[in-house]
Order: structure tokens, then sequence, then C-alpha cells
């Protein structure tokens, strides 16, 4: 769309679930969306795509203005990229793993039908190995999930559905990951 270019600012985000809470969360923390003040949000396709956008994302801006002063990233701690204008999600690995116990507990409870405690949690996240997709805490929750026959339904796959989900029980600004705010504050 052409409208593309008339924004001001970009916010280019790795995972799918996260780009689907971006505008939940900043709504959280300044009462409006990005668009409202003037900010795109760009998918980067994931893991396996994320250079590829991510350097179209560049080409594309770096027509009209620097690529630096309009674009902010949100990516997984497991990229390991640095940069002024790049934040990291995750405590070990990815998104899911920076979401608090409280917030999983509701969510698999409600959604679910399924109890998890805080120590189970805990004992999922120091199984967490950045280098092994089999390890992050979304799938390890799953795992435990689909496991339990008393369970109503199964746990929402990464996107738009696990953040409809969790956006039921992240009501709150404090309960949002500090990379978002960051983010969000460099973009304002």
């Amino acid at each position: 769309n052409s409208d593309f270019l008339f924004y001001d600012k970009f916010l280019a985000v790795e995972g799918a679930t996260e780009y689907h809470l971006l505008d939940h969360f900043h709504q959280l923390v300044y009462g409006t969306t990005l668009s409202d003040v003037g900010v795109r949000t760009v998918s980067l396709g994931g893991e396996s795509n994320r250079e590829h956008y991510k350097k179209v994302l560049k080409d594309i801006i770096g027509d009209y203005r620097k690529p630096d002063d309009a674009i902010v990233y949100l990516l997984d701690k497991d990229t390991g990229a640095t940069g002024d204008n790049i934040y990291l999600v995750g405590d070990v690995a990815d998104f899911e793993d920076s979401i608090a116990n409280d917030v999983w507990i509701a969510t698999i409870k409600n959604e679910c039908g399924v109890d998890l405690t805080r120590d189970q949690l805990n004992d999922m996240r120091s199984k967490i190995d950045a280098s092994k997709k089999d390890t992050k805490l979304c799938k390890q929750i799953a795992a435990y999930i689909a496991a339990d026959t008393g369970r109503s339904n199964y746990l929402n796959s990464k996107g738009e559905a696990l953040a409809a989900d969790l956006k039921k029980h992240i009501t709150d600004a404090s309960q949002i990951p500090q990379a978002f705010k960051d983010a969000f504050s460099k973009l304002h």
C-alpha cells in the first residue's frame, strides 16, 4: 500500500504473537494505538525470514529517510542481535519466556482447563536452551497441556490466536515485558 510511506516510524517485530499484541500493549501503556501516533507495525515473518524482510524494509525506507531514524526492532533474545534501535524480548530465548508466571497460569487455566503451578513453570523455564527449539517455554507448556487428559482445549499455537488468549490476561502495563516499553519509548 502506498500509505506505508506516510508513516513517521516503523516498529518491526520478529514473531507473530508479538505482532498481534503490539497495539494492545501500546494501548495499555499510552492509551492509544501505534497508528494513532504515526507508527506502522511490520512483521518480519519469524526467525527464518527475519533477515530477508529486515533488508527489504531498510531498502524501502532508505529511499525516503535514514532507516536508523525510522525503524525500531523487537527481536527475540536468542537472535543475539545488537544495535541502538534493537530491543531483545525474552528472558532466555523468546517473547513467550518473558511472560510472567501469573499470566501463563491464568491463561492455561482459563483457555485450556489445565492447572499449572509456579514451580512447574519455573522448572520448565530452567530447561530452556536457546539453541534447541523443543526446549522453548511455549513448546514445553503446549506439551504439558497436550498430555493432560482433563484439558478442555489445547494451547493455541503462536500467532494471532495465542495473542488473543494472552490479551485477556495481560490487562495492565506492569505485565508487559520491558523491551516493549523501551521500544515504544524510542518511537515516541
